[in-house]
């Protein structure tokens, strides 16, 4: 965090590592009425600064009292950085869109953690960044955990680490049919479907962009639609050049502490005991079985990096998305945060 200073960010501003996080993130705060009350300002001070190598050394970094108001002042202060191209299409979250390119961070239920995950790290194409903004902060809990991946990958075993790098990984995703619900609400958002992934009723137009983002496709009799994805584990980070962890391993396995123990129980029971494709499951490239065992392992790295801050409205998060997971705490009372995603 030592090279992060005014050379770099300029005398406007200042900037606070997290303590309660080791550091991590990095807040970035106005001390010049100049950004404190413009946005054009604001905008044209993050656009001077080498917001990049910044990021990829914060990993996260917040603004926290700029002037941003509303989601076109989110859009605005970003709109130097360019989208990821092919937006969200084939995304597991269940999120509508909000404004232009901001999006709902996501539609599960408020009762749910959202475990660490890196974004859309399943898709051969996936944001290299990405930014949260708080609209409306909820009553209690739902923070947007994050975890630093340069101290993860020290703690995952080595030869753990090592298998996913040698095999990569092979990621099976399945979209359930608009027409068959699972028959539990909850259950409805872990296992998506088809129409609300791509936002069409047109399989030409899903195939299309499956083809389109280089992705392995099958549909089913149950009018489901299989994607499968061959990837690296671990990816060369495009500012810094260093190898890191850059996978959804843990998340696609489905089990706890993933989802809860009655979350897992009752998935076990519906695809178990009916027709219905599994939503998720992940193997080694080389399609061998993942071990238990492994997989504890890498859960207890995430779970002891784990950092939450609470949201203030107005709060803007980038986050490196190979420097970072993400993830969400449950909470209470109205919640609005929007998320931006960013090649």
């Amino acid at each position: 965090m030592s090279t992060i200073n005014h050379q770099t960010l300029g005398n406007e501003v200042k900037a606070t590592p997290y303590v309660a996080g080791n550091g991590f993130p990095l807040f970035i705060e106005p001390v010049s009425e100049r950004l404190r009350g413009s946005l054009a300002a604001t905008q044209e001070w993050l656009a001077s600064i080498p917001f990049e190598e910044i990021l990829a050394e914060a990993g996260v970094a917040v603004l926290r009292g700029f002037p941003v108001r509303c989601t076109d002042d989110f859009m605005f202060v970003a709109r130097h950085i360019p989208q990821i191209e092919m937006g969200y299409a084939g995304g597991n979250a269940p999120r509508e869109v909000v404004k232009g390119s901001v999006m709902e961070s996501t539609r599960a239920d408020a009762s749910v953690l959202l475990y660490l995950h890196q974004e859309m790290a399943y898709l051969p194409q996936f944001p290299t960044r990405l930014a949260f903004y708080c609209q409306v902060p909820s009553t209690t809990g739902g923070e947007t955990i994050i975890a630093d991946m340069r101290e993860l990958q020290r703690r995952i075993p080595r030869d753990m680490f090592e298998k996913v790098r040698d095999k990569g990984l092979r990621y099976v995703r399945n979209f359930r049919s608009p027409a068959r619900p699972t028959g539990d609400a909850l259950l409805d958002d872990f296992h998506n479907t088809w129409e609300s992934a791509f936002k069409t009723r047109d399989k030409a137009v899903v195939n299309a962009k499956c083809e389109e983002r280089g992705v392995k496709y099958e549909w089913q009799a149950d009018d489901s639609i299989t994607m499968i994805t061959d990837l690296p584990g671990v990816r060369k980070h495009p500012v810094t050049g260093e190898q890191i962890w850059m996978n959804q391993m843990h998340t696609m396995a489905m089990r706890p502490p993933v989802i809860s123990q009655k979350m897992f129980d009752a998935m076990e029971a519906l695809y178990n005991n009916s027709d219905m494709t599994r939503p998720y499951s992940v193997r080694f490239g080389d399609d061998s079985s993942i071990a238990i065992d492994d997989l504890a392992s890498v859960y207890k790295a995430y779970d002891e990096l784990t950092v939450g801050f609470l949201w203030q409205q107005g709060d803007v998060m980038f986050i490196d998305n190979y420097r970072a997971a993400h993830g969400r705490n449950p909470f209470t009372g109205k919640r609005d945060i929007q998320v931006q995603l960013f090649a």
